[in-house]
Parts: structure tokens; C-alpha cells; sequence
């Protein structure tokens, strides 16, 4: 492939990536960032390449990073998981990805993984949750207070006369 297309593909990707809120990377046996695409959190590039979560984050966000990171690594194994991060006084949720890349003989020698920002997504399963815990709550309040006053209710339907 000519450097001309293989250059046209690369803008092409970074553009494709630029708008999607995925951030892709590669990281070495020791966890150290060795190439990253669209970074997150207000990182820079130059910033990232070179070190580790637990350099770069809180040590709680760095350890749950490194922890899941690490697996990949030991095990062999792929992860996905939804990783909450507090940074600089705010909280995002991202779903992050990682797998193992293996040499030509098979040996792990690093990860590759990616971080999608779900934090919109989140904040609305938590509101459709506390919705329907308050909606229970009503309607215990409500069977109370008939129960109380000796009242009672019912339904009738009267499409089908019941």
C-alpha cells in the first residue's frame, strides 16, 4: 500500500473518530499507553503516551483501571465494563473495552482497548430508577392511606365489561 493511501486512510479514521466521544488505544505488557486516538478527560496526547492510569488518574480511578487492564494481560481474557471516573469534580461513565494483542508467536504483548463516553446514557438509567422507586413509594403511601381511612379501590375496564 503507498503511503499516499495509506496517510488518506489514517485522516479518514481520525475524522471518523474525532465526533464519536470512542477513545482507542494501545497499551505495552507494563500498562504504559503506546498509541491513543482521540483522548478523553481533557488529556493530551503527548500527556498520555508513555505512562500508566495510575500515573495519569486519582489512585482509586487508576487502580480500578489498572485492575481491568491487568486481566487482560494475565489472563488472556477480553473485558467490557462500565468504569465510573470522578475527575476533576465530575463524574463520567464510560464503557471500556480491552483485548490482548498477541506476537506472531502468539505471546502477549500488550492491549488494545477502547473507552466510549456513556455518561448521558447513565445519568438516565439512574433517573428512570429513582422514577420508579418514588412510583412505588406512591403507591405505598396510597395503599396505606386507604387501608387507614377504610377505603378501598378498583378497576373496570370497559371494553371488556370486567
Amino acid at each position: 500500500m503507498s503511503r499516499h493511501l495509506l496517510a488518506m486512510q489514517e485522516d479518514r479514521y481520525r475524522m471518523a473518530l474525532a465526533g464519536s466521544g470512542l477513545t482507542a488505544w494501545t497499551m505495552d505488557r507494563e500498562l504504559r499507553y503506546t498509541w491513543m486516538e482521540n483522548p478523553a478527560l481533557g488529556f493530551s496526547l503527548e500527556g498520555v503516551i508513555g505512562h500508566t492510569d495510575a500515573e495519569l488518574m486519582p489512585a482509586d480511578i487508576g487502580s480500578t483501571l489498572t485492575a481491568l487492564k491487568r486481566r487482560v494481560i494475565e489472563q488472556g481474557e477480553t473485558v467490557a465494563e462500565v468504569v465510573s471516573v470522578a475527575f476533576e469534580h465530575e463524574t463520567k461513565w464510560f464503557f471500556v473495552t480491552a483485548q490482548p494483542v498477541h506476537d506472531d508467536l502468539g505471546a502477549i504483548i500488550g492491549l488494545a482497548g477502547q473507552a466510549t463516553d456513556v455518561t448521558e446514557r447513565r445519568l438516565a438509567e439512574l433517573e428512570l430508577s429513582r422514577q420508579a422507586s418514588a412510583a412505588v413509594m406512591s403507591e405505598r403511601r396510597m395503599s396505606d392511606a386507604q387501608r387507614i381511612a377504610h377505603l378501598g379501590s378498583f378497576s373496570f375496564d370497559v371494553g371488556s365489561n370486567e
